[in-house]
């Protein structure tokens, strides 16, 4: 079991006792009251001398022993109740027709395209945007990204083409799902050439070329929202 350190170092030194000390003939007097939950405190009652929950060199008083326990469940980071996916796929394979057909209203859904056509009015070619708006999407991606893995209270769906390794790995250590969109280098062509700018056409060879799939291990569908990585067709 890991050392929680020394006395001093919890915060029990000299002027601790020296404090605790002062208090006691108030505690024994039957006067004194929990500083956390504003009961008395019985004169007879094992009690604590409370630290401030965000600086324990900070005395705040009195406590029952019952109250300062607790601070140790409500100092505990929230468990998460929400599913993280990470959607991977060439470009036009149908990544973000996944994720409005699964996605529901409340849910975080973070999409570069969808972002980016909202920081600028409409007008310009699809899936090009200048060089300021794709730097500002950019950062307001990252940004949305941050906070949505924190706050995990809600199903969350981080598309993102070509994730390298590292970062597939960092998903995973958060226990996100993998879900990879790949309908076959032949269709996602022809949508391209239908739908996307030229250049397209070589960033999906290259993404064929070295998919991240091949960077995870693809599990059995079934296993989807336990942590496993899943691979779905599209």
């Amino acid at each position: 079991m890991p050392s929680k350190g020394t006395t001093s170092q919890r915060g029990y030194n000299g002027a601790h006792k020296r404090i605790r000390a002062k208090y006691e003939p108030l505690v024994r007097a039957g006067q004194a009251t929990c500083w956390r939950c504003g009961n008395p405190i019985p004169a007879d009652a094992d009690w604590d001398l409370g630290h401030d929950d965000n600086d324990r060199r900070q005395y705040r008083g009195p406590e029952h022993v019952k109250c300062n326990r607790a601070t140790k469940s409500r100092n505990k980071p929230p468990t998460p109740t929400g599913n993280l996916y990470l959607i991977i796929g060439p470009p036009a394979a149908g990544k973000s027709t996944w994720v409005r057909e699964h996605a529901k209203h409340g849910d975080i859904t973070i999409d570069y395209d969808t972002i980016a056509s909202v920081l600028t009015p409409p007008g310009g070619k699809p899936h090009q945007w200048p060089a300021t708006v794709k730097a500002v999407t950019k950062a307001a991606r990252q940004a949305a990204i941050d906070a949505a893995t924190k706050h995990r209270d809600t199903d969350t769906y981080i598309i993102h083409s070509t994730p390298s390794p590292a970062l597939i790995a960092q998903y995973q250590n958060l226990g996100a799902n993998i879900i990879v969109i790949d309908p076959g280098i032949d269709t996602v062509l022809a949508r391209a050439k239908a739908e996307r700018p030229w250049q397209m056409q070589q960033a999906i060879k290259e993404w064929y070329a070295n998919p991240p799939s091949q960077q995870t291990n693809p599990a059995n569908p079934a296993n989807a929202g336990t942590g496993a990585d899943t691979t779905r067709a599209w």
